[in-house]
């Protein structure tokens, strides 16, 4: 997973692998913020609308990242929202947060 990130800003920005490590602190810190802003959407009632800017901002940065298994995500998060498809919209929540605990517990 960040093995996939660090390529793609190899290929992309012309980086050595050293030199990636603000990329991965602002694309940590970019998912941390969407998923503050789905937290109370897990539970709660689900806000379609909101629910669409938070994965259009996921899919901006996750793609521009190389991210492609979060950009898979979003994009289906965004589809269910657009539906809206309630039980779909909240699977995915929940696959979004537990790649996000893989992310973090990657070493």
């Amino acid at each position: 997973m960040k093995k996939d990130i660090i390529e793609h800003l190899k290929v992309i920005l012309d980086l050595r692998e050293e030199e990636c490590g603000e990329y991965l602190e602002a694309f940590a810190q970019s998912f941390d913020e969407c998923c503050l802003q789905l937290e109370p959407l897990r539970q709660g009632e689900l806000d379609y609308g909101r629910l669409r800017v938070v994965t259009h901002t996921l899919i901006g940065f996750s793609e521009n990242m190389g991210a492609m298994d979060l950009l898979a995500l979003s994009k289906s998060l965004n589809a269910a929202a657009k539906e809206p498809d309630e039980a779909a919209c909240r699977r995915d929540i929940e696959r979004i947060f537990a790649l996000r605990r893989a992310y973090q517990d990657e070493a």
